[in-house]
């Protein structure tokens, strides 16, 4: 989060594994959680093209193949959905 967005977090929460297909692969996503203490970011243009933040009932519809998957896992830890 620090090279890609100029956000320092310290307090990440594991919130299990989502397991993927990946070139006819298994392959796991290891999510975590974590509060931003911050809301500006910084983008590392040679890293990400962009970024933002969105409430939950405002998320892009072009989302990735596997958001949905773990999206779910965050939601079920309410204390940072709010």
């Amino acid at each position: 989060m620090s090279e890609e967005l100029g956000v320092s977090i310290s307090d990440w929460r594991p919130l299990g594994t989502v397991t993927v297909a990946v070139d006819r692969r298994e392959a796991h996503v290891y999510c975590f959680q974590a509060e931003a203490p911050e809301r500006e970011l910084t983008i590392a243009r040679g890293e990400l093209a962009a970024a933002d933040w969105f409430a939950w009932d405002g998320l892009p519809s072009d989302l990735g193949r596997y958001a949905s998957r773990i999206l779910a896992r965050v939601r079920e830890r309410p204390s940072l959905t709010g």
